[in-house]
């Protein structure tokens, strides 16, 4: 697959993250330290990132994906319950956010 910069938003959101985790076996275990394939580089490399060390590194900035990956048990199954808590957080701060806007 050819890499193209632009894609970059599309291909690493939250429901593609979830995504992909579903596709992984749930006892499987990752190490976090290690960038290139700590669970967000192995995520980097599914999508198809040039540099996936880099890629998981500036995933990780971001909070959400941060605690999907570091908390533990490092199981692929229990970072998918993790960023299912984390998408359901995030719908609910946007719900509210939206009211409020309301009025």
């Amino acid at each position: 697959m050819l890499y193209d910069p632009k894609w970059e938003a599309d291909r690493f959101t939250l429901e593609s993250l979830i995504a992909w985790l579903e596709k992984q076996p749930a006892r499987r275990t990752y190490i976090v330290i290690l960038p290139k394939i700590c669970l967000l580089g192995q995520f980097a490399t599914a999508m198809g990132h040039p540099e996936p060390g880099r890629k998981s590194v500036a995933l990780e900035m971001d909070p959400g994906f941060s605690a999907i990956a570091i908390l533990r048990p490092h199981t692929f199954g229990a970072a998918l319950e993790r960023a299912r808590l984390v998408a359901g957080t995030a719908a609910l701060i946007e719900a509210a956010e939206k009211k409020a806007l309301e009025g």
